[in-house]
């Protein structure tokens, strides 16, 4: 119903060229059909946003996306900017900012809103101590952190990713040492709270 109603108010200025139900969807979607600018939201299936948006960009380092999300804490903003999102919208903001930011982004420049660019800008400034250290990980083992929180056991992502329990396991433990956790709750509460993802 939200995706009809975002159609219908960008038909008048722009072509729609694809709209899809989930993450993995999106990046297969990007690959086949070309797209000036990409609207995608943080919570997805199979895929959240942040990531699937991390994947394309890291693809074509030209694609411009937005993301339009309820999700207002400034580590999705600063998480989201990392992997190279140009643009981030709340879903409660006014529709006219969301032209606006379409406008912004096609026009190369990065649009975030109103209500969080201060927030972001400080973020930045004090060089952000809560600063996630995701980008330090490696794309398979945001794959695996992702599914872990997911709920997904070792032998189920095993078998998902062709890969043996032992390997998964191994990464892991690699992924909790580098992210400085103790216990599978806390890498969980980790993966959601850095929109890794958004289960």
């Amino acid at each position: 119903m939200f995706a009809e109603g975002l159609k219908r108010l960008l038909e008048p200025d722009y072509e729609i060229v694809a709209m899809v139900d989930d993450g993995k969807e999106l990046v297969a979607t990007v690959a086949e059909i070309p797209a000036d600018l990409i609207l995608v939201d943080i919570s997805m299936p199979g895929l959240n946003g942040i990531e699937a948006a991390r994947q394309i960009i890291e693809s074509n380092r030209d694609a411009k996306i937005i993301l339009l999300t309820m999700h207002d804490e400034v580590t999705y903003v600063t998480t989201a900017l990392d992997a190279g999102v140009r643009g981030y919208v709340l879903k409660q903001a006014a529709p006219s900012e969301l032209l606006a930011a379409i406008k912004e982004v096609l026009k190369g420049s990065v649009y975030v809103s109103p209500s969080l660019a201060s927030q972001v800008l400080y973020s930045r400034r004090k060089g952000d101590s809560n600063q996630p250290p995701t980008i330090r990980l490696q794309p398979r083992q945001r794959e695996i952190l992702r599914l872990l929180a997911e709920g997904k056991t070792a032998k189920e992502i095993a078998a998902h990713l062709h890969l043996t329990r032992k390997t998964i396991e191994y990464h892991k433990s690699r992924i909790m040492l580098q992210l400085n956790v103790q216990t599978s709750a806390q890498l969980i509460h980790y993966a959601v709270k850095h929109g890794i993802s958004s289960v």
